[in-house]
């Protein structure tokens, strides 16, 4: 068993749910694996995340704490090779803005593809912006790219899709092969 199945196995009781770049195909040599669990003591989830990267011999930083509502634990490791970070709140795991952005982008992703957004989303990453603001700058959407993707949430597809037509009328012509 990898070291990634035994993490999710040893978070199992926190509901350990993959997020962001990886599960929507838009990772780079950059990304990390990003986990969200849920568990309303942050202290007891830390000290089990803790006891099991012990066993594993893994270094890790110190979790941090983040002073969102409800506040949420971080934690940076290496596990199989790759960059992790495991995050919990106290709130159900679909409610957690990282799984909702996740969906939100998917929803996207899957009405932009004949204008090839998730091709331009990659190339933005490659480029240094992370996954929300390069979704937001290709859609052109102000302010807080986090908040202005969840407030995508509600739109409805031929609202999305009507967006994502307006937005491409603007992107620059494409250097992309299959245009």
């Amino acid at each position: 068993m990898s070291q990634l199945e035994r993490l999710f196995s040893a978070l199992a009781p926190y509901t350990p749910t993959l997020v962001g770049t990886y599960p929507l195909g838009l990772q780079t040599n950059m990304s990390d694996f990003d986990v969200v669990c849920c568990c309303e003591d942050l202290s007891r989830f830390e000290r089990a995340l803790a006891s099991f990267l012990l066993e594993l011999d893994t270094p890790t930083a110190p979790p941090r704490r983040l002073t969102l509502s409800p506040e949420a634990s971080v934690t940076n490791f290496d596990c199989d090779g790759l960059p992790v970070e495991v995050f919990c709140q106290g709130i159900p795991v679909y409610e957690q803005h990282g799984f909702r952005h996740m969906i939100i982008e998917g929803r996207l992703l899957s009405l932009g593809a004949s204008v090839s957004l998730r091709e331009r989303v990659v190339a933005l990453r490659q480029a240094g912006l992370k996954t929300e603001p390069a979704f937001a700058k290709l859609l052109a959407v102000a302010g807080d790219p986090y908040a202005a993707l969840l407030e995508l949430e509600s739109l409805s597809a031929a609202q999305l899709t009507a967006l994502l037509a307006t937005a491409a009328r603007a992107w620059p012509p494409s250097t992309l092969p299959d245009e």
